[in-house]
C-alpha cells in the first residue's frame, strides 16, 4: 500500500508583501457566497487548490477536463462565480474550453464569468496565449495562497458586480 503525505502550510499564512497587504486589508473577505469551478486533472494539484480555496471560505466544485468545465458552465443556472482552469487537460484543454465558453457567452448574451489560468507554464508567451483566448488572469503553479487570494479579490468582486447588473437588467 502506498500513500502520499501532503503537508499544506495553510494554518500559518505566508507573509504578505506590503503593497498586497495594503490592498487586501481594505476589503472584506467574506467569500462564503462564492463558488469556484476548479478544472484540474492532476489529483495532487487539485487537492492543493481545493484545500487553499476551502481555507479561504469558498465553495469548490472540481471537474477533470475542459469539456466537463464547459458543460457545467453552460447550465442555465450554474452557481459559479469564477473558474480556475488548468491549461493542459485531457479531452479538451483549458485554452480551447475558454475560447468556446467566451463564444457561447457572447452568442447567448450571458455575463462573462472570470476565468483564471492555473498552469505551470509561466512564460510571457504562455500568459499571452491565455489572454488571447479570453482568460482574465494567469496564476502559475505552484502558487502561493496570497497570490490566489489577491486574484480572487479582484475577480470575485467584478463577478459579483456583473451578476448584480445582469439581475437588475433582466428584472
Amino acid at each position: 500500500m502506498t500513500g502520499v503525505d501532503l503537508d499544506l502550510p495553510l494554518d500559518e499564512p505566508a507573509p504578505i508583501p506590503a503593497a498586497a497587504a495594503t490592498v487586501l486589508s481594505l476589503v472584506d473577505h467574506d467569500w462564503s457566497h462564492a463558488h469556484v469551478l476548479l478544472a484540474e486533472d492532476n489529483p495532487v494539484n487539485a487537492l492543493v487548490a481545493e484545500a487553499t480555496l476551502a481555507k479561504l471560505g469558498l465553495q469548490v466544485t472540481r471537474v477533470e477536463d475542459g469539456q466537463q468545465a464547459l458543460d457545467a458552465l453552460r447550465q442555465a443556472s450554474h452557481p459559479y462565480h469564477l473558474v480556475l482552469m488548468d491549461c493542459q487537460m485531457p479531452v479538451l484543454d483549458g485554452l480551447e474550453a475558454t475560447r468556446r465558453l467566451r463564444e457561447w457567452e457572447a452568442q447567448e448574451g450571458r455575463p462573462r464569468i472570470p476565468v483564471v489560468a492555473l498552469t505551470a507554464n509561466a512564460m510571457t508567451t504562455d500568459r499571452q496565449r491565455c489572454m488571447d483566448v479570453g482568460m482574465d488572469a494567469h496564476l502559475g503553479k505552484p502558487f502561493r495562497p496570497v497570490d490566489l487570494q489577491a486574484l480572487l479579490q479582484v475577480h470575485l468582486s467584478s463577478a459579483q458586480q456583473a451578476r448584480t447588473e445582469q439581475t437588475a437588467f433582466t428584472a
